[in-house]
């Protein structure tokens, strides 16, 4: 019956309540219902402690949150004490990477392109509004094949360092996590890397293609020093020895021709440029007077430097105005470098032949003639031989040291993994390398070399042949003079290998 009586009660009270009450105990059987507000205290935001201790006559029970360091704090009448502390999920501020000394940021799902033999260093940047918490970082690939692309993913704190495979190549995503132990927040970022199969020179043919070029530029000049092409495969460039008295046999001038359909042969793609390089008009000028012979010419790959390799242990460099344009160089910023200084290759008073660079101009390669090696060196400036020089290697070549001065030619390709030299036999040797761009990884066999099929008429030590792989490494041009007359032919020919 009492149980009656009290669901009555009950009822008769629940008649009487507003939206927002809420149904209080008042001891016994006794209940009614009160402001939700009403015996309590509201919670005031507030941004940080002086703000909090701003408040005018706090009563014991009141209630402030801290934005600044997320803390729930209550008045007890004396001061304000932490009731708990509301934890926040870390955030990735930023994700950046370092390759060579160059830094950029990879924006979230970013795509980064890794570049071969070169360590990539991925520093993550988290943060945390939760006061005095310690984040961990974590990497972790979430799609593709991390064999593929990475040969090792190893860590330092925040700091991870990703070396990239040396074949295959691929995509592969990589979330980095940043965790206080509560909560975990994180960004990812995807990095990629492709490669090009080492060449074989053996593999090549010569494809039937050929252009006949004139050089119509200045002095008695015409053999072949040397053969570039422009990257993209619309310019190509030869240097023309010369056997004036004045010059005795070395180079002269250098052409240009323009290419309207990339790396072709066909004359009726090729037309050659008015311009030309004199080196007589240069400063200071490199003659036999002055400095030895120049012997070769090469265009830095950005196309904005020229370096001709002379006798005696120089290389002289200039600027050009106009990428490419062998006529915009820049006559009077002219620098002599003697490459057998103490701080470069330390060598003696010796013949050089030809150079090429790599890496985009941090690798220098220099064919020393009267030792018969090549010498490598790297550059503090890209391009710049004045800047400093670290890291002197050599590498012996035995077909040049049985061979007497047969060397003519050499290029390290556009990836480093070979390095092709031709001979004045006609002879074209292949060397791999199995670190890209280091030459004392290089290794060379005889079974790779190739006797080239059109070499000229000149005799012996007269034979004069330049050679120059196209970027993506699959097509090999060589150039020979035509005639017979020692250095002064003024006509020769281009030929394509390919396949290689």
């Amino acid at each position: 019956m009492s149980h009656t009586k009290d669901l009555s009660k009950l009822a008769r009270t629940l008649d009487t309540g507003t939206s927002g009450q809420v149904l209080t105990s008042q001891g016994g059987s006794n209940f009614s219902f009160a402001d939700a507000a009403s015996g309590g205290s509201s919670v005031t935001s507030v941004a940080n402690q002086s703000a909090m201790l701003a408040i005018s006559s706090p009563s014991v029970g009141d209630m402030v949150y801290r934005s600044d360091n997320s803390k729930l704090m209550m008045y007890n009448g004396t001061g304000w004490y932490v009731l708990a502390t509301i934890q926040s999920t870390p955030t990735v501020s930023s994700v950046s990477q370092t390759t060579n000394s160059s830094t950029s940021t990879i924006a979230a799902n970013g795509t980064f392109a890794m570049t071969a033999g070169q360590n990539t260093v991925v520093t993550i940047i988290g943060a945390d509004a939760d006061e005095g918490t310690t984040l961990t970082h974590s990497a972790t690939v979430t799609s593709g094949t991390q064999s593929n692309v990475l040969s090792s993913l190893t860590q330092s704190a925040n700091v991870f360092t990703l070396a990239p495979s040396t074949s295959v190549g691929g995509t592969i995503t990589i979330r980095f996590d940043v965790s206080d132990s509560t909560s975990t927040g994180n960004q990812s970022a995807s990095f990629s890397i492709s490669f090009i199969s080492g060449p074989d020179i053996s593999a090549g043919t010569q494809d039937g293609t050929s252009y006949n070029w004139t050089n119509n530029a200045v002095g008695n000049a015409g053999a072949p020093s040397n053969l570039q092409w422009k990257p993209d495969g619309t310019k190509f460039f030869i240097g023309h020895l010369s056997n004036t008295a004045s010059y005795g046999y070395d180079m002269r001038s250098m052409t240009s021709w323009t290419v309207s359909t990339p790396f072709s042969l066909n004359s009726a793609h090729i037309s050659k440029d008015s311009g030309y390089f004199d080196v007589s008009q240069s400063t200071p000028i490199p003659n036999p007077g002055l400095f030895g012979f120049v012997r070769n010419a090469h265009i830095s790959d950005n196309g904005l430097k020229i370096h001709l390799v002379a006798d005696n242990n120089n290389i002289f460099q200039y600027d050009l105005t106009s990428a490419w344009d062998v006529t915009a160089i820049n006559t009077s910023s002219g620098t002599k470098i003697n490459c057998g200084g103490a701080a470069q290759f330390n060598y003696g008073n010796d013949l050089q032949r030809a150079m090429s660079w790599g890496d985009s101009g941090n690798y220098l390669y220099v064919f020393n003639e009267t030792e018969f090696k090549v010498y490598q060196a790297s550059l503090s400036t890209p391009y710049d031989m004045t800047s400093t020089w670290s890291n002197i290697k050599s590498l012996s070549i035995p077909y040049a040291a049985a061979n007497g001065n047969a060397t003519s030619s050499f290029q390290v390709n556009s990836i480093g993994d070979t390095m092709i030299m031709i001979h004045r036999t006609g002879k074209m040797t292949e060397w791999d390398l199995s670190t890209n761009w280091d030459i004392s990884s290089a290794t060379t066999s005889a079974s790779n070399d190739i006797t080239v099929a059109n070499t000229g008429t000149a005799a012996g030590s007269y034979k004069q042949i330049a050679v120059w792989y196209n970027a993506s490494c699959d097509t090999l041009f060589y150039s020979v003079p035509t005639g017979s007359s020692n250095y002064s032919d003024k006509t020769g020919t281009l030929y394509k290998i390919t396949g290689v």
